[in-house]
């Protein structure tokens, strides 16, 4: 990470806008073909161990993933563009697209944990909750519900730091 910020740093103090322009072609080029290299080869290799298997949780997890990590590359790719375009976007246009993305972001890894919590519920009924008392049967249909409020809270908490700048974690002395 730090290599690829060295050479944006490089790119942004070059100052014609000629060779920053070939030099997003080339990112936008690059992210294409790694999407499609991911999609075609990491993907579809891991799909061919996990149909080898009894369950089909495993299949339904991939099928969920691959989109959410097909944005993200993507996602991925506009970040290094903006970073790129910043001295010529201003601060707040540059802080504004970060936000943005930022936003996105949080918005696709909170659908992923959305789609993916009954998969996710299952998996750990099953492998969690392996003794016969009511309390198991009782919380094992809670689950999915249980991984989608968490998501959802998540999403909620995030939203907030992105548009109100503040760190929910963030630790504020009184005196």
């Amino acid at each position: 990470m730090e290599a690829v910020l060295k050479v944006i740093q490089g790119i942004n103090q070059s100052n014609p806008i000629g060779i920053k322009v070939i030099v997003i072609l080339i990112v936008l080029t690059l992210i294409q073909v790694l999407r499609r290299f991911f999609i075609g080869v990491v993907i579809k290799t891991i799909e061919k161990l996990t149909s080898k298997t009894e369950t089909t949780l495993d299949d339904e997890l991939i099928s969920i993933i691959k989109p959410a990590l097909n944005w993200l590359i993507l996602i991925g790719g506009f970040w290094i563009i903006k970073e790129i375009l910043a001295q010529e976007l201003g601060a707040k246009l540059t802080e504004t697209i970060g936000n943005t993305i930022d936003l996105i972001v949080v918005f696709i890894i909170g659908y992923l944990i959305y789609r993916s919590s009954s998969i996710l519920g299952q998996m750990i009924a099953n492998l969690v909750l392996q003794t016969e008392t009511e309390l198991d049967e009782l919380l094992r249909p809670l689950m999915p519900k249980i991984f989608q409020s968490a998501a959802v809270v998540v999403l909620v908490i995030k939203l907030s730091e992105i548009f109100l700048g503040q760190s929910a974690g963030a630790y504020r002395d009184w005196e």
